[in-house]
């Protein structure tokens, strides 16, 4: 779990709207227009009137994955991806915590009693947990009541092994295990499971108060489909829960006995729901239309003017029911419904929203040479500038074609590679221009630290170093053509240049006649990242893939030095994205596919043990950058917000 790492994180400034899952979002009692919603480690409040967030502070480790108000409204239960459980009052006073023994918590929930909550993981140990808040006149302590575990689970030991023999395996072979997705309890008090199965249907399972499995309900696959592939539990209502499935399907299933109700078709695949009376609201596929739906199937409204096409991943009905919050991958919008004497809804509008920045991905980021700024593109070709400590961007360009990397050539320059070839000279105060066109994709750029040169890598495989002139190149190497270069590290002194490709292979140049140096092998997939940098009086360069595996280089002699492995740390699929070393930690940042973030460090002569790993964002991380001469860390994903943190080591 997180307790056990050396270095911590503190957030120093977050940029985007929600990092929101289903059920993540806490409406204020004072104010209907009012939400309080994760972002990364964080918590945040936008008043969507005022635009303009108006609470923010770290709460966890990692990053949040369920946050939830009790029925009463009188506790807040927070719990991180790895295992931090958090009660708070409704007003965010830090009351309790409890950390609980698992990685990858995936959903929690309360009961009706307003003091018992449960949460379910997906990692390398899957379980159910039940929780219970007990409260005296002088102290609040959580206390772990029991827990359960999926039928035909495998050990922790069996998945981390089993995990090491399958991360070379392409993603749509990866095998997860048996485990618990989410979790709802009945009003009963018993709870309702979801287990999702590799090769087999989905279940639900139906667990007493103290623990007992009393019902398991397998969940049959549509004709035609191999395995049912459920996507979303939902609270109960009237004694139902609603469980959407990929290709549309939905079932209303009886929340005592696990039996179907009614089941109908929707046309779309939808992973939140927010009950409104005894209908229910989906968002559909394309992000621009809200539905609502009755029990047998029918349509009885829909809303299609939601102001972006942002990939829905949280709806949430207002307490007074007068609103509905919509949260999106990069968007929050509060709609306003209009209901007829019998409350059915009549219409909707959008009442308020904030403001999109960040669309698609974020992709490319850079940390000015003061530490004061960072910037940051997306694959809409949006280039935007943020100041630490600020909430808004400062500076905006779009250049049309997706953004795919962004270096500070100094304290006001950017330039900004695209995947249309293209390098834009961005002064942020004054203007932008082309600075220079090449074929194929501008994939990474790196400056010399000497600031004199720039090196260029392509998708067509091609070096290219420039001075200060653009017209003409100083070199252009075809050194992995025609396979893709996907990053470049010049060394210290900037007498050799590291680039690594798709083709498992770092290659190292010596600048003054542009010879291969040395083909370094060893990566069974592609190589992902490179940096070089001096530590303890060494010189190291270091390289990581998507096999999940590091390895470090002596700088000098370019002989291996370490190989190190991400396989046990991280429950799943993913690869290695990027890689930075920070010296004046002696740190090794390394991020990954799934939005995790990995540090080693560095000890007499070698790395030596993990200083912290952890989720810091809900997709792939694209873009890392670390401080010069501060303990920062920043980085930025997929899920359309960026992160600068502190590093801290114990």
């Amino acid at each position: 779990t997180i307790d056990s790492n050396m270095a911590s994180l503190k957030v120093n400034s977050s940029f985007g709207i929600v990092s929101a899952r289903h059920c993540t979002c806490v409406q204020r009692d004072d104010s209907e227009y009012v939400l309080d919603v994760p972002l990364g480690l964080s918590v945040c409040r936008w008043d969507t009137q005022a635009v303009q967030r108006s609470l923010f502070f770290q709460a966890h480790s990692d990053a949040i994955m369920g946050m939830r108000a009790s029925p009463d409204r009188k506790w807040i239960v927070t719990a991180s991806y790895g295992g931090e459980v958090k009660i708070w009052t409704k007003d965010w006073k830090f009351l309790a915590m409890q950390h609980a023994p698992t990685d990858s918590v995936s959903h929690v929930a309360w009961s009706a009693d307003s003091f018992t909550f449960f949460i379910t993981t997906n990692g390398f140990y899957p379980y159910l947990a039940c929780y219970q808040v007990v409260a005296s006149d002088s102290d609040v302590v959580i206390k772990l009541l029991w827990t359960a575990t999926p039928p035909s689970a495998a050990t922790k030991e069996e998945k981390k092994k089993a995990t090491e023999e399958q991360h070379l395996s392409p993603a749509k072979a990866y095998k997860y295990g048996n485990v618990f997705n989410a979790c709802e309890p009945n009003d009963s008090g018993n709870c309702i499971v979801l287990e999702d199965r590799d090769d087999e249907n989905s279940l639900l399972h139906l667990f007493s108060k103290s623990g007992t499995l009393l019902k398991s309900q397998e969940i049959a696959a549509k004709p035609g489909q191999k395995k049912s592939d459920v996507l979303l539990l939902s609270s109960v209502k009237d004694g139902a829960c609603v469980l959407t499935l990929q290709g549309g399907t939905v079932l209303f299933v009886n929340s005592e006995t696990l039996d179907t109700i009614t089941s109908f078709e929707t046309g779309f695949s939808s992973r939140t729901l927010a009950w409104d009376g005894s209908n229910i609201v989906l968002p559909d596929g394309s992000g621009k239309r809200m539905t609502w739906w009755d029990k047998t199937g029918q349509l009885v409204y829909q809303f299609s003017g939601l102001p972006s096409d942002d990939y829905i991943v949280c709806v949430q009905l207002g307490l007074k029911q007068s609103v509905l919050w919509v949260c999106g991958v990069s968007s929050l919008v509060c709609l306003s419904l209009v209901r007829n004497n019998e409350g059915m809804i009549q219409s909707a509008s959008v009442a308020h929203k904030i403001p999109t920045t960040q669309e698609i991905s974020c992709v490319g980021l850079a940390l000015s040479p003061d530490m004061s700024r960072v910037a940051v593109g997306d694959l809409t070709g949006n280039a935007w500038v943020y100041h630490l400590g600020e909430v808004k961007p400062r500076h905006h360009q779009n250049v049309e074609i997706s953004v795919r990397c962004i270096i500070w050539s100094d304290d006001s320059t950017i330039l900004i590679g695209d995947l249309g070839g293209n390098i834009f000279k961005w002064n942020i105060v004054k203007s932008i221009e082309l600075w220079v066109t090449l074929e194929g994709s501008v994939i990474h750029m790196r400056q010399s630290h000497s600031r004199k040169f720039v090196a260029v890598g392509t998708s067509e495989g091609v070096l290219l170093v420039y001075g200060s002139d653009p017209s003409t190149p100083i070199v252009s190497l075809p050194a992995h053509s025609p396979v893709e270069i996907w990053s470049i590290c010049w060394s210290p002194p900037d007498d050799r240049i590291a680039t690594c490709s798709e083709d498992q292979t770092t290659k190292v140049w010596q600048c003054a006649d542009w010879e291969e140096l040395a083909v370094l092998k060893g990566h069974t997939m592609a190589v992902t990242s490179v940096d070089w940098f001096v530590v303890n009086g060494q010189s190291l360069l270091a390289s990581c893939s998507d096999d999940q595996t590091i390895r470090t280089y002596s700088g000098d002699t370019l002989q291996l030095q370490q190989v190190l492995s991400t396989s046990r740390l991280i429950h799943g699929w993913f690869t290695l994205t990027y890689l930075k070393f920070h010296s004046e930690s002696k740190m090794l940042c390394v991020t990954t596919q799934n939005g995790h973030l990995v540090i080693w460090q560095y000890g007499t002569s070698k790395f030596i043990d993990v200083g912290y790993y952890g989720r810091v964002h809900g997709g792939s991380v694209e873009g890392l950058d670390v401080g010069l001469t501060r303990p920062l860390v920043t980085t930025c994903s997929a899920d359309c917000v960026i992160h600068v943190h502190s590093l801290h080591v114990d």
